[in-house]
């Protein structure tokens, strides 16, 4: 089976600028005994003039800055991981955490068969008892 292309992205964080450096390139199967390496150059912008907020349907040439597999987002996302950038709503649980929220339910299982019906605590209240 022919081997697909693979994309690897790096990402560096440059403390004195406040700015991540992304750099991806695009590596191709062997061919003829050699692997080639195609780099990723930077991004080209257009700037368009708005009228009324819109962009001029007939002097905008639109299309997508990217098209890709969703291998080669998981790269990025994966590199972007790794340089220490989160989503937004990410809340990240640590190993004491999890163990505390398990540690809990089986208190309040544990709780629930020993008292049965007298049991005050019940497992969907036990963190405000602890």
């Amino acid at each position: 089976m022919k081997k697909l292309t693979d994309i690897k992205f790096k990402v560096e964080y440059v403390p004195w600028e406040d700015i991540y450096n992304v750099y991806g390139a695009i590596i191709n199967p062997i061919n003829n005994g050699f692997k080639t390496v195609d780099v990723i150059k930077p991004l080209e912008c257009d700037r368009y003039t708005l009228e009324n907020g819109e962009i001029l349907a007939d002097k905008a040439d639109l299309n997508p800055m990217l098209k890709t597999k969703r291998s080669d987002l998981q790269a990025l996302m994966d590199g972007l991981w790794n340089a220490g950038i989160r989503p937004t709503d990410y809340k990240d649980q640590s190993a004491a955490d999890l163990h505390l929220q398990d540690m809990r339910s089986m208190a309040g299982k544990l709780l629930d068969h020993v008292l049965g019906d007298k049991n005050p605590i019940t497992t969907t209240n036990i963190k405000d008892h602890l």
